[in-house]
């Protein structure tokens, strides 16, 4: 996901092919959901929600049931920035 920030990010999509090469860089920090702890409240405003979602399609399903207690707070300025709030419900 890329959010658009100005002329280059807003054109990419028109301009960036399937078989183009690209260089990712990232992510920067330590950002690790996985803990000891039973319950756990995620924050995350527009693009931020991106790392959540991930984690969510990915680990999820086989954290074991003491973990079932996350809890996402999430906000988003436009309702573009929403469009995955209905798959992160289902998850």
């Amino acid at each position: 996901m890329i959010k658009k920030l100005g002329d280059f990010t807003d054109q990419l999509f028109h301009h960036l092919k399937v078989t183009d090469l690209v260089f990712v860089d990232g992510p920067h920090g330590a950002f690790d959901f996985r803990g000891h702890k039973p319950q756990q409240i995620w924050i995350a405003g527009g693009i931020g929600i991106v790392p959540f979602l991930s984690w969510a399609r990915t680990l999820l399903p086989s954290l074991p049931p003491p973990m079932e207690s996350i809890f996402l707070f999430y906000s988003a300025h436009c309702a573009e920035a929403m469009v995955y709030v209905e798959e992160m419900q289902s998850l």
